[in-house]
Formats: C-alpha cells, sequence, structure tokens
C-alpha cells in the first residue's frame, strides 16, 4: 500500500471519478473539495478520469463533490470519515458518472458498480 508522510497510522485513501457518459456526450464538470483542500472546478470528457489521495483523520475528515451535466446538478458527500469502514472497504471510493446517476465501487479497478446517488 502506498504512504504518505502522516499517513503510516490509517494509510491513504483514494477518490475516483470517472466520466461514464455515453460517447459524444458533453464533459461533466465537477467540484470536489474538503476543509483543508480544494480541487478547484473541472471537467471531464467521455471516458476520462480524476482521482486523489489523502490521509483519513479519524471523525474529521470529509469530502463533498458537486456535479453539473447538461442541465442536470447533484452535490453529495463522497467520503466521510464517520462512514463504516465496509463503505470503502479498501480505502477506495470510486464514482462514475452515468446518464441516470453516480454509481459506486469500493475498488479500484471497480468492480459491482451500484447507484449510489441519481441526479
Amino acid at each position: 500500500m502506498e504512504r504518505v508522510e502522516g499517513c503510516f497510522v490509517v494509510g491513504k485513501y483514494h477518490i475516483y471519478v470517472v466520466n461514464n457518459l455515453p460517447v459524444g456526450s458533453p464533459a461533466v464538470s465537477f467540484h470536489c473539495a474538503s476543509g483543508d483542500n480544494d480541487f478547484g472546478k473541472k471537467s471531464l470528457g467521455v471516458g476520462e478520469e480524476f482521482s486523489f489521495g489523502f490521509c483519513k483523520v479519524p471523525q474529521f475528515t470529509l469530502f463533498f463533490c458537486h456535479f453539473w451535466w447538461e442541465g442536470k446538478e447533484k452535490a453529495f458527500v463522497a467520503f466521510d470519515a464517520s462512514w463504516h469502514v465496509d463503505i470503502c472497504k479498501h480505502r477506495v471510493c470510486y464514482y462514475a458518472v452515468k446518464t441516470d446517476g453516480f454509481y459506486f465501487s469500493p475498488s479500484y479497478p471497480p468492480k459491482d458498480l451500484t447507484i449510489f446517488y441519481k441526479w
């Protein structure tokens, strides 16, 4: 497992966002941030991926993401340190953006994507 300074006790967590919209779809725009980290507004074309890693600080780590696509908008918590360990089993939160919503897998590469949030 990859280690970064300060992550030697809890290890490093990763969040992945991938655009799984149909070929020819416009890019999806999004903004992910926490109280300490702001990745700014980004956009992903079909098939593109954005990821970031962080050290989980028990009871304090919280990341949210806000998405825009084709007149739709959705904001949600992408990681919360208070979640039970089973949600991000392998220290991974993987989100695939699709036309009907956001699919989730706790592994990378993703296995068994399930709908997590709807637009």
